[in-house]
């Protein structure tokens, strides 16, 4: 037996067991991959160190994957030329299946040409221009926001401090013209206005942007757009430092060019900056990102021992994702493929659409392609106060993709350029530093609504005051930013940036110059004197309403009368009596339905439902008779009550002299030889007292503020009503294209809806709203039968359907000594018959029974009150037994089918038992018939 060392049979089994993982672990598959990068520049390095640590984290976390990325760097060298030669190098000699980069737009233009002819995606991380785009070139992917993604959060920040007017400064290249369009229509959006772009060029020497900047200060300019890179934009801020654009009263907001890059300037720059606002993408918390930060540090001293890193930008973050997204297609690219390493053009083709659709939650937070690019998340607004910039903003896409900006909880008031804490709002682009000059009318009549005091001695500015006045020291208080202004008369030479006055909104007008919303009330309106009381027609009430009207309401108080008194007459005793009783009763008890005050009680359902409709067709005839009499009794008090007597009847009307309002009477189709102009409250008085047949006028347009100055203290002598002519009410003047004059309109509209208004209204004006009639015309209708027909039909349909449906059933249970009434009788004695018996009241009637429905078609006992009205001749009785047969009368009362029997006692035979009813019930009639 052979015997084996223990050590060597150790060795043997530890070698069989290597051996076999061996044959067990998947092969590795090398995906060699190219990145063109500028690494002379710190953006170079730091992506250079962003893609080799994604690398090692994302294979350190995936470990079973089969694939492995295999970097191949090479340096562009910072131009096109050398991005393009490169390239070329890595399809041709690297058979690379995918290229990181290149860093520049214009490298990445030339470089996606190469990769669509040789099938293999170029993913770039930093090419952010719009003049190259994923839509036009299928391999090329954007691993970053678009620029024009930021053109809208730029566009959002404008808009929420309110600037009208803004410049915008790029390189004239052609990205920087194409991102420069876009700009414009989102500012065209908010309604900023872009009256000029300004142009600087890397190759400008610092004499040369100074010139430039000199050009801005002679355009007046004052809110600026910066778009360029971190070296041309230090140049730009240290000219404007020293030539004084960095001061008061300017804005500058730089884009994410420039704003990724505020940590690497230099501190001169850093200070010359400050109060400039920033914008560029949201970047995660520090705390998040330190220990990616360190290892990168660590990488850049590997390679670079002299870059010092400090932190991060958005660049390196979306290098680092941009990596890592493509170890994940290349792993999603192999699956399902033969294992092999000649890469096929399908192996690309897949790459290229797992990046394409790729996401998750990377270091740049949400990693998320769409369209072949990323998909645009929230931008970050920057502060620059100090060494570091701080976030005052943030700016997010919401569903609809409107922008919103939002201020960050909790921070401090943004520092503006010369630590300013307020923004100019771009008000200065049209005043140039200055203050407004505001032009001030001195003709005004109407000392309330403008009034210009000067000094007798001339040694001091006029004093100027009035409604107008107080309402444009309201309004730019409101616009939330200072605005220096003066107010100048009309007498003063010069030229002016505003006029504030009566000066009405005219469609003729704003082709010259810009009109804030209306401060006033709108239109022209009619002011007439009140005529005293006792002139009053003492026939008036009559007027109301057409004649056809009355006599058609007359007819249906009889016919509602007739329809309850036919209803109620046979089993009610209120309405019974005499004929001249019921007549008065029937007449007395519809009538007093105008007031409400009948008393009769109602013993018919059917009567009941009649009285019902009817009282509601009074109610409502009544309240229309009382509101049509006191608006005529008020338009009777007018001289004269409408626009039409005062052109038939030629009188004279009057309007403001100078006024607009004389050009409107053709509209109105007045004699212009009845037209006469005054000029003041005064003379408005003593026209109208006069009145058009003693020198005077008859009445007076002219738009509301000047009416209600009159009002004041004569709101008993006089009343005002329209407007009959449409106008749009006063307004404030800017010069044309000024963006002070929306400022002012949404501050006019703050200042009404919070009250303002209304108080200095009521300052000015007084309470004068109950001289005024609201009425658009002071005309007087009349109202015919035909404003009241549906109701008449329904109330007389009703009284008639439950007349009818009475007489049917009164028809139905007296049927049998009906027919025995009319028996034998001509036709004209047996309507006569008919009728006596009909007003004959039903037996029942004294019991409260509402109606004599239980008598069915036998008879009752008959009234002691009807025996007495009716009494019967003397004869020999006939007795009747209820359960008898054969049928006769009493005072008009049915007895029944049963037979009569005839006895010649007065008490009945044992025989006669009746049928129906109670033993003892019996009745005595006469002989004979009726």
């Amino acid at each position: 037996m052979v015997r084996y060392h223990p050590l060597l049979v150790c060795i043997c089994l530890i070698s069989t067991s290597l051996e076999l993982g061996a044959a067990q672990s998947p092969a590795r598959l090398l995906v060699h991959v190219g990145a063109v990068l500028d690494e002379g520049t710190y953006l170079g390095k730091m992506c250079r160190a962003s893609i080799f640590v994604a690398v090692e984290d994302f294979y350190a976390v995936h470990g079973n994957y089969t694939t492995r990325l295999v970097i191949h760097v090479r340096d562009s060298g910072g131009d096109v030329a050398g991005a393009a030669w490169v390239a070329q190098d890595l399809l041709r000699d690297a058979r690379v299946q995918a290229i990181l980069g290149p860093q520049t737009s214009a490298q990445a233009e030339l470089v996606a040409d190469f990769g669509q002819k040789a099938e293999v995606p170029i993913i770039s991380f930093s090419a952010t221009s719009p003049s190259v785009t994923p839509a036009e070139k299928p391999y090329f992917i954007r691993a970053a926001f678009d620029d024009k993604a930021q053109v809208a959060a730029i566009s959002s920040v404008l808009g929420h401090f309110r600037f009208r007017e803004v410049v915008p400064i790029c390189d004239g290249t052609s990205p920087g013209d194409s991102w420069v369009a876009h700009l414009v229509d989102a500012l065209r959006g908010e309604g900023i206005r872009v009256p000029f772009q300004s142009s600087i060029s890397p190759r400008h020497t610092d004499e040369q942007i100074a010139e430039e900047l000199r050009r801005l200060i002679r355009e007046r300019a004052h809110v600026f757009v910066v778009h360029l890179t971190a070296l041309l934009g230090s140049r730009l801020f240290l000219q404007a430092r020293d030539l004084g654009l960095m001061g008061e009263g300017h804005v500058w907001i730089v884009t994410d060019a420039l704003a990724n890059f505020l940590h690497l300037l230099d501190p001169p720059v850093v200070h010359a900056m400050r109060g400039v606002l920033g914008v560029r993408p949201s970047i995660p918390d520090v705390n998040e990102l330190r220990n990616l930060t360190t290892r990168l540090e660590l990488k850049l001293r590997e390679e670079n021992p002299e870059v010092e890193l400090g932190s991060v930008n958005i660049f390196g973050l979306w290098a680092y994702d941009a990596a890592w997204a493509l170890a994940r297609a290349a792993e999603m690219a192999v699956s399902g493929e033969e294992i092999s390493g000649n890469w096929s053009g399908a192996f690309r083709r897949k790459l290229a659409r797992a990046i394409s659709t790729d996401s998750f939650h990377g270091k740049s937070g949400e990693f998320r392609m769409s369209g072949r690019e990323l998909r645009p998340s929230s931008f970050q607004v920057l502060n620059v106060v100090g060494e570091k910039p701080r976030v005052v903003g943030v700016w997010w896409p919401n569903s609809n993709r409107t922008s919103i900006y939002s201020p960050v909880a909790g921070e401090e008031e943004i520092s503006w350029p010369g630590d300013s804490r307020s923004a100019s709002r771009g008000w200065a682009m049209l005043a140039g530093g200055r203050k407004l000059r505001i032009l001030v009318p001195d003709k005004v009549s109407f000392k309330g609504l403008l009034n210009v005091e000067y000094d007798p001695t001339g040694g001091s500015s006029p004093r100027i005051s009035g409604f107008c006045i107080d309402v444009f020291n309201a309004v730019m208080r409101r616009v939330h930013y200072k605005v220096d202004y003066e107010y100048i008369s009309s007498t003063t030479t010069g030229e002016f940036d505003a006029v504030v006055g009566d000066t009405t909104i005219m469609a003729n007008r704003s082709d010259r110059v810009n009109f804030t919303l209306p401060y006033t009330e709108t239109g022209i309106w009619m002011l007439v004197r009140t005529r005293p009381n006792e002139s009053v027609n003492g026939w008036i009430f009559l007027d109301p309403l057409e004649t056809d009207l009355w006599v058609g309401s007359l007819a249906f108080f009889f016919f509602t009368g007739f329809a309850v008194w036919a209803i109620e007459q046979r089993i009610n005793s209120e309405f019974r009596g005499p004929p001249q009783q019921q007549f008065g009763t029937a007449v007395y008890f519809v009538f007093s339905t105008l007031v409400f005050s009948h008393r009769e009680r109602l013993r018919s359902n059917l009567s009941r439902l009649v009285v019902m409709v009817w009282v509601f067709v009074v109610l409502i005839f009544v309240s229309t008779y009382t509101a049509s009499l006191a608006s005529m009794l008020t338009a009777q008090r007018l001289q004269p009550s409408t626009l039409e007597g005062l052109r038939i009847n030629g009188e004279f009307v009057g309007y403001q002299t100078g006024s607009f309002v004389e050009g409107l009477f053709g509209q109105l189709n007045f004699d212009p030889s009845k037209l006469r102009a005054y000029g003041s409250p005064e003379e408005y008085e003593d026209a109208l007292s006069k009145g058009s047949r003693n020198g005077g006028v008859s009445a007076i347009f002219d738009e509301m503020p000047y009416l209600r100055i009159f009002l004041g203290n004569r709101c008993s002598e006089y009343s005002v009503f329209g407007p009959v002519v449409n106008t749009k009410g006063f307004g404030f003047v800017f010069s044309k294209g000024s963006g002070l004059a929306a400022d002012a309109s949404r501050a006019i509209l703050e200042a009404t809806e919070s009250g303002l208004m209304a108080q200095l209204e009521k300052k000015w004006f007084g309470d004068e709203i109950s001289c005024r009639l609201k009425n658009s015309v002071a005309e007087f209708h009349r109202l015919s039968f035909k404003s009241f027909s549906g109701l008449f039909i329904v109330s007389g349909a009703v009284s008639a359907a439950a007349v009818l449906v009475f007489l049917g059933r009164y028809v139905c249970r007296n049927w049998d000594e009906l027919r025995t009434l009319s028996s034998g009788r001509p036709f004209p004695k047996r309507v006569v018959a008919w009728a006596r018996h009909y007003v004959r009241m039903e037996p029942t009637a004294v019991s409260g029974v509402d109606e004599p429905a239980a008598l069915g078609r036998s008879g009752a006992a008959v009234a002691p009150a009807e025996e007495a009205a009716y009494p019967a001749p003397a004869a020999s009785a006939t007795r009747v037994h209820p359960g008898a047969s054969g049928s006769s009368t009493n005072g008009g009362c049915a007895v029944g089918r049963e037979d009569i029997r005839s006895s010649s006692t007065d008490e009945p035979s044992s025989s006669a038992t009746p049928a129906r009813g109670p033993p003892s019930t019996e009745l005595t009639l006469r002989n004979g018939r009726g």
